[in-house]
Order: C-alpha cells, then sequence, then structure tokens
C-alpha cells in the first residue's frame, strides 16, 4: 500500500494547477482500496474550478489502479494545508 500511497501522490501533484499534496490515506477493504488525498490549489481559485481539479485529480488517480474504488478529494486553500 505504501508504493501506491506514492503513486497517487506524485500523479496528483502532475495535475495542472495542484501546488502540494497534503495527506493521503490509502487502505485496502478485501480486493479493493479507498484512497483520500488533500490537495492545495490557489487561495484566489473559485469553488467550480477547484471542483474541476479535484476531479482531474480523481480521474488520474483511478487510472492508476482499476481496484481504486472509493476516492476521497479535498480541495484546500494553499496556505490551509500545512
Amino acid at each position: 500500500m505504501e508504493e501506491l500511497e506514492i503513486e497517487v501522490r506524485k500523479t496528483s501533484e502532475t495535475i495542472c494547477q495542484v501546488r502540494s499534496v497534503g495527506e493521503c490515506l490509502v487502505t485496502r477493504i478485501l480486493s479493493v482500496f479507498l484512497v483520500a488525498i488533500n490537495i492545495a490549489i490557489d487561495p484566489q481559485t473559485r469553488v467550480v474550478h477547484g471542483r474541476r481539479i479535484a476531479d482531474r485529480v480523481a480521474e488520474a488517480v483511478r487510472f492508476l489502479n482499476p481496484n481504486i474504488r472509493c476516492l476521497f478529494v479535498q480541495v484546500l486553500p494553499d496556505e490551509k494545508l500545512f
């Protein structure tokens, strides 16, 4: 699972407008994975655009492993992540 967490972090960081990645949780339930990740974006970004960024992150992360069934992406303004 540690390898999957590293892959999830790296993939999330490649998405345009993701400034950084915070907490990342990967857990296995039977044969599927649950992933929860915090991403930081520009605090001036509109909510609608932030949701699109989160959707792109989710799409990229799901592409990594078809067994990622539950995925939560929390979008935070950059100064609140760390």
